[in-house]
C-alpha cells in the first residue's frame, strides 16, 4: 500500500498534469496556426495527448482506489465502483470522464467551429475535475483553491 500511496499516486498525477498541459498547448497554438497541414498536425497531437489523459485518468483512478480502501487487487472491482459511486473523489472523475469524452469528440469531429469550442469546454472541465481530485478540494468543490 505504501507503494501506492507514495509513489504511484503520484506518478499518475504527473502524468495527468503533462498530458493536460500538452492538450492546454495544443489549444493555444492552433488558435495562433492558419496553415491547415500544420492544424492537421496539432490536432494529431492533441489527440495523443487526449489517450494519455484517459490512461492517466484510469491509472490515477485505480492507484487513488487502492490508497483510499488500502483494497488488494483482488478487491480493486467492488472497491472503484465504490468510490467512483460514495465519495467527491469518484464524483470528480466522472466529471473528468464527461470531459475526457468531450475532448475526444472534438479531436475526431471534421467541423472546425464546433470542434474548437468543444476542445475548450472539455479542457475547462477536464482541468477543473483534477484540480477538485486533489487536496484543493479539501475546502469544496467550488473554492477558491479548486480554481486557482
Amino acid at each position: 500500500m505504501d507503494l501506492v500511496a507514495g509513489w504511484m499516486q503520484a506518478l499518475f498525477a504527473a502524468l495527468l498534469n503533462m498530458a493536460l498541459a500538452a492538450a492546454v498547448g495544443v489549444a493555444v497554438l492552433q488558435t495562433a496556426v492558419s496553415s491547415t497541414a500544420t492544424s492537421v498536425r496539432l490536432v494529431g497531437m492533441a489527440r495523443r495527448a487526449c489517450v494519455l489523459l484517459g490512461i492517466g485518468l484510469a491509472a490515477y483512478l485505480c492507484a487513488g482506489t487502492v490508497a483510499m480502501t488500502e483494497t488488494l487487487i483482488t478487491g480493486l472491482p467492488a472497491a472503484l465502483w465504490l468510490v467512483l459511486t460514495q465519495s467527491h473523489f469518484g464524483a470528480m472523475i466522472w466529471v473528468a470522464l464527461t470531459a475526457w469524452i468531450m475532448l475526444m469528440v472534438a479531436t475526431v469531429s471534421s467541423a472546425w467551429q464546433i470542434r474548437d469550442g468543444l476542445f475548450g469546454v472539455g479542457l475547462i472541465g477536464f482541468a477543473l475535475a483534477r484540480a477538485a481530485t486533489g487536496h484543493a478540494a479539501d475546502q469544496g468543490f467550488v473554492s477558491f483553491s479548486v480554481l486557482i
